[in-house]
């Protein structure tokens, strides 16, 4: 098991303070304490998997600030791994895209090709038919204004251009149906219509 190691290596139990039980640490019993469902001696392992979760899930609602430090952290110290490991990367995409490009996808093709021939066909139509856009003439009309949230796009970093309609749900790919948008608003609205986005994707777009 996972945490067998980490249990056996906790030699004195005490009781929870809640309830009686014997449990690893003092006072963690995981009906009363969610940190230390992991090191529960007595508790199924299924259960305190979920129970951690739980834990995880209110703490980082609780902690957005230490979330979003720790996060860039994190991000800048890949960039600083990945700008230190470029041969490194490069070896292991080459691998890897052998790998999935080879035999198994040479399986799905011959197990799937309505699935592929629709596939080309939509590509055919929306990528290598599709008219030249100007996107010069979408910012122009309307500016650096995210229309999904409504907020003002700060750089081109931030900047992606949405198709209002979903070109996978009937949409045309042209100037009429296309509008600047945050790259974060776009990839949370996906294929939906705005009327579709409910409060909580609205508010994920905001944070």
């Amino acid at each position: 098991m996972r945490y067998a190691s980490e249990i056996s290596a906790i030699r004195k139990s005490t009781p929870c303070h809640a309830c009686g039980r014997v449990y690893a640490r003092a006072g963690s019993c995981p009906a009363h304490d969610a940190k230390r469902a992991l090191l529960c001696k007595q508790t199924d392992p299924a259960q305190a998997r979920e129970t951690a979760k739980i834990y995880a899930r209110n703490w980082r609602a609780t902690n957005r600030d230490k979330v979003k430090i720790s996060n860039k952290k994190q991000y800048r110290h890949q960039r600083q791994w990945a700008r230190e490991h470029k041969l490194k990367i490069a070896v292991y995409n080459r691998v890897y895209t052998q790998k999935v490009k080879g035999e198994p996808q040479k399986r799905w093709r011959a197990n799937n090709p309505l699935k592929l021939r629709d596939y080309w066909a939509r590509y055919d139509r929306y990528t290598r038919s599709a008219p030249a856009v100007d996107y010069s003439g979408i910012l122009l009309k309307y500016g650096m204004m995210c229309h999904i949230c409504e907020r003002s796009i700060k750089s081109l970093n931030e900047l992606h251009f949405d198709h209002v309609v979903p070109v996978s749900r009937g949409g045309k790919h042209t100037a009429e149906n296309i509008l600047p948008s945050h790259a974060k608003c776009n990839l949370l609205k996906s294929n939906k219509r705005l009327s579709e986005l409910t409060p909580e994707l609205l508010k994920l777009a905001t944070v």
